[in-house]
Formats: C-alpha cells, structure tokens, sequence
C-alpha cells in the first residue's frame, strides 16, 4: 500500500483530489452541490432540493397530486451497482480497512453514476473523477495491462480506493466518526479535517458526507458475504 503524499494546497490543507475553493468546500472530483448530489457531467447543482418543492406545489395545483406520485416513486427509485463493476469494487475495498465496497459504490456513483467515460465541465474524468493532474498522482495499473487509464474502471477504481486509504490514514488520529472524518477530508482536504478535530462546518462538506452514507446505505447489500 502506498504511503506516498497527495500534492497540497497552498495552506497545506488538502489534496488536488480534494481540494479546497476559497470557500473551503468545494472538492474537483466532481463537486457537490447543496443537496449533496453531483451531476453526471460532475457540476454543481446550486438549487439543491428548492426546485423539486417548488415543482411539487406546481404539481398538486395542476394535476391533483398525479404528477407528485411520479416525483415520490423516482426519488425513492432503487440503485444498484453494474454487474460488471462490483468485483473491481470488492477488490479495491480490500486495500484497506476504511473502505468497504458499499462506501466505494457510493462514492463512484456521487461522482459519475458508474459512467466510466464521464467528463466534467472542470476537467475530471473516469468513473471516479479524477483531474489529469491527480491521475498523475495517484493513477494505478489495476488490471496490469500496463497503461494506467483514468477511463478503464478496472484503472480508476482501485485508485480511488488507494486514495480514500491515504485520506484515512491523515485523519486517523481526529475523533469521531472516522468514516465521516474520511469522506469529509476527500470533500474539504484532510488539513480542515484536523482543524476542525472533526467534519468542518461546512454545508457542502456535510452534506457530500451525509449523501455517501446514505448512498452506501442503498449498496450495502455489497458487504454482505456471497451464499
């Protein structure tokens, strides 16, 4: 397992992964918005929620309910993980013990709905999002073809997971939770993690922590042993 160290910003505070807009809460692999979603080109969602109320209350003026019975059954719509991609995650979640295979479906599916070929309008790319310069970084040859390609899930997915291990290990010493002080350092770099001796106030931050856990809430049928 590596040990090497993510490239810091100018205070020192977190990873390019990671890492932090003037604000302190903006990561690049694929941001967060206020409801905590990202998109599938991996921008920022600024209304949040407030359009799904507003459309809502359209709704009810409009057809009597009909179309608010639609909005009800697809927020509560089930996801599960490609066939294809669920042993690259339970491999990569053997890298360390802060990642489980749920936690590592959530994070991919945050970042670009399992869409290998995904880009952002910021530049990241793959399935997990990363910028070239990340890649750079912490980039893997996870199926030993010898090309490490941030557009081959097989590449992308166990780098996530070697980089999810590394931020673990820099906030391994804050008290908490230490999934949340985990997901929260990725959101907001590991450096505001220990500032704060915990997740940061910050919304985006907590609500990127609160969305991936709810998310591998959904795909914890990942962690349970196969019959």
């Amino acid at each position: 397992m590596s040990s090497e160290k993510a490239p810091t910003s100018d205070d020192g505070t977190g990873g390019e992964k990671a890492m932090t807009g003037e604000d302190g809460m903006s990561g690049d692999g694929g941001t967060t918005g206020q409801d905590g979603t990202t998109g599938q080109d991996g921008t920022r969602r600024r209304t949040g929620r407030r359009w799904i109320v507003w459309l809502t209350a359209l709704a009810v003026l409009l057809s009597g309910g009909v179309v608010v019975v639609v909005l009800v059954v697809r927020a509560h719509e089930k996801v599960t993980v490609p066939t294809a991609l669920v042993p690259l995650i339970d491999a990569a979640a053997k890298t360390c013990p802060a990642v489980t295979p749920s936690l590592l479906a959530a994070q991919l599916y945050a970042e670009s709905h399992f869409r290998a070929s995904a880009v952002s309008s910021a530049g990241a790319e793959g399935i997990a999002q990363f910028t070239p310069e990340t890649w750079a970084e912490w980039g893997v040859d996870g199926n030993g073809d010898g090309v490490k390609d941030v557009f081959d899930p097989a590449d992308a997915i166990p780098a996530q997971a070697k980089y999810d291990c590394w931020l673990a290990r820099q906030v391994a010493s804050v008290p908490g939770n230490a999934t949340d002080n985990m997901l929260a350092a990725y959101n907001a770099g590991p450096g505001k993690v220990t500032q704060h001796q915990g997740v940061p106030p910050y919304p985006e931050t907590r609500a990127y922590v609160s969305t991936i856990v709810k998310y591998a809430a959904q795909f914890g049928y990942l962690d349970r042993p196969a019959k």
